[in-house]
């Protein structure tokens, strides 16, 4: 099951950077919208994106995967899987 999730992880990353320079392409030319508010843009949905992940990890950090020894702990901990997306359990095996 692990292979089958890795091919398709990375059968979607493909597809997404084959599209990618001719979207960013398209983007780009458009005279009517101004370059800082696409860096603008580009910038809050990132930051967004990962407010949502550390969220969700923080909510989701459950004492039989990882058990924080306070609640810094478990902070840290979902930065961490922000930053470089691993949890206890990858590293664990």
């Amino acid at each position: 099951m692990g292979a089958l999730v890795f091919v398709l992880n990375g059968l979607v990353f493909l597809i997404l950077g084959t599209q990618l320079p001719t979207t960013i392409e398209a983007i780009w030319s458009i005279s009517s919208v101004g370059k800082l508010k696409i860096i603008a843009y580009i910038i809050i949905v990132t930051l967004a994106l990962m407010l949502i992940r550390f969220l969700w990890s923080l909510l989701t950090i459950k004492k039989d995967t990882y058990e924080p020894e306070d609640r810094l702990s478990k902070i840290k901990a979902s930065i961490l899987v922000i930053v470089i997306s691993i949890d206890k359990n990858d590293y664990n095996d």
